[in-house]
């Protein structure tokens, strides 16, 4: 895979990055599935973590904000085939996740967005970033063209938030992000991986520590008090059983 580094963006330079080879025991599809989707979570906690060490303003829900932040670094630090595979696999994931629940009262109390919305949200983000290249993209996720009509709209504001402040972090010198852990696991080699590239694009205003570590819960969070972001084992453990189910 090759990303693009954000100092190079105006002129579509593209630095190289390293993948982990394919995990054990997963095809090609199915590592692409888990791979894509555990990274896009890390980017949503690293929106919680840029949140928390910047003090950043918040004029809306905060888990709206992180999820915002997945979908504008997957669009400007990689190219499009990997942009591409990493959305997917988190909308997809989104969508079978709502596929599996059964939406009560509390869901809509919580402050998380109910999973079709985030699976939507992520669908049009993406699809608003390059409409002009992505409408198979949209198509193949069925995004309701009432809806289309205004995602570019919804990118360029994400743009002018996240955006900025990502271009603004790749011209100052700053923290870095701290991988914490054993890497023998693909998954974590991956995300270890990814650590290394995302501090070669921008700086953090705090230095964080990045992990996975079994939750007893398939979940992923950042801790504020430590400066930690983890990935729980059962989160990664969750996303392979549904590739298994969608026969990846």
């Amino acid at each position: 895979m090759r990303r693009i580094a954000l100092f190079a963006l105006c002129c579509g330079l593209l630095a190289p990055s390293s993948r982990a080879e394919e995990a054990k025991g997963l095809s090609e599809a199915a590592f692409d599935y888990v791979g894509g989707a555990t990274l896009s979570m890390f980017y949503h906690e690293l929106g919680h973590a840029l949140i928390d060490t910047m003090d950043l303003p918040l004029y809306g829900p905060e888990e709206d904000a992180a999820d915002t932040l997945a979908a504008v670094m997957s669009h400007m630090i990689w190219n499009e085939d990997g942009a591409r595979r990493n959305m997917r696999a988190f909308a997809q994931s989104w969508l079978a996740s709502a596929a599996e629940s059964e939406v009560g009262p509390e869901d809509y109390a919580d402050a998380h967005a109910l999973d079709l919305q985030r699976h939507y949200r992520q669908v049009c983000l993406f699809y608003g970033a390059s409409p002009e290249t992505r409408a198979d993209f949209a198509e193949e996720f069925a995004l309701p063209p009432a809806r289309a009509e205004t995602c570019e709209e919804e990118y360029d504001q994400a743009d002018r938030s996240w955006g900025e402040l990502l271009r603004e972090r790749g011209e100052v010198e700053g923290e870095r992000l701290v991988w914490s852990g054993p890497t023998e696991d693909p998954i974590a080699a991956l995300l270890a991986q990814e650590v290394e590239d995302v501090n070669e694009v921008f700086s953090q205003a705090e230095e964080i520590s990045v992990q996975i570590e079994a939750c007893e819960e398939p979940n992923a969070f950042y801790k504020p008090e430590e400066k930690t972001i983890v990935i729980c084992r059962e989160f990664v453990e969750y996303l392979t059983g549904q590739a298994e189910e969608m026969g990846f």
